[in-house]
């Protein structure tokens, strides 16, 4: 088997956490907190984890937008706008490295170019 470059190992195993990791992680803790025979700080461990990675812990996310929309000046929508903004690229950027969706000069623009007229695969082209 070829030897993999270092950032292409990392990036593999990364994604390997991040779709299997995670669900046995998950599945793991729920079966602590679910073992009646499990010592109690095993299961508040556990519960910890899950109510953390759920985001029960964080305060921000509990607490939603303290202001619905109407309610805040120009000021704090474009602030907010700001954060949504940078969220979506943070979110974007993670799923185009894990290789979850095309970048964005992949993707078909559907500006009706001629191109799309002749795809034999488009029923409306």
């Amino acid at each position: 088997m070829p030897k993999k470059d270092p950032m292409t190992a990392q990036r593999d195993l990364l994604r390997r956490v991040q779709c299997e990791g995670l669900e046995i992680a998950y599945d793991a803790l729920v079966a602590v907190c679910k073992d009646p025979k499990a010592p109690a700080p095993a299961k508040a461990t556990a519960g910890a984890a899950l109510f953390r990675a759920g985001g029960a812990f964080d305060k921000d996310a509990q607490r939603g937008n303290a202001k619905p929309p109407e309610e805040m000046t120009a000021e704090e929508i474009s602030a907010r706008l700001a954060e949504l903004r940078a969220q979506q690229a943070e979110f974007l950027a993670g799923a185009q490295d894990a290789e979850l969706i095309e970048p964005e000069e992949d993707k078909d623009d559907d500006t009706g170019s001629p191109d799309d007229e002749d795809d034999p695969k488009d029923p409306f082209g």
